[in-house]
């Protein structure tokens, strides 16, 4: 079943047919309906082509986003590693010293005990 229906006794194939100008002479409704779907589909369109300019500018913006955050990562992570670096080697410098003050403690000790 055609969309439009110009005439129930006519096919459409007929009216292919005929000429364009007798077409629209005869039925100029459907002309005018023609070219108000033609308009509508062209609003249409141009809403989609606004939306996805839209989308695009949007895609755009995230994408610069996603990649500041992976720059802050990197910046963190390698700010993080060199903070538990730095704290392992306080620990062992602390450790060593800790180590150092209870030999010399205990030789201290052991110095007293043989006066």
């Amino acid at each position: 079943m055609p969309l439009i229906q110009i005439h129930p006794q006519k096919q459409t194939a007929e009216l292919e047919n005929e000429k364009p100008s007798k077409v629209r002479d005869e039925h100029p409704h459907i002309v005018l309906r023609l070219l108000d779907d033609i308009m509508t589909l062209r609003k249409a369109v141009q809403q989609l082509e606004n939306q996805f300019g839209q989308a695009k500018e949007s895609l755009k913006v995230c994408q610069d986003r996603v990649i500041e955050l992976e720059r802050e990562n990197d910046r963190l992570e390698t700010m993080m590693r060199s903070t538990s670096e730095q704290m392992v080697y306080d620990f062992n410098v602390l450790r060593k010293s800790l180590g150092e003050y209870y030999e010399e403690e205990s030789s201290d000790e052991d110095d007293f005990k043989t006066m």
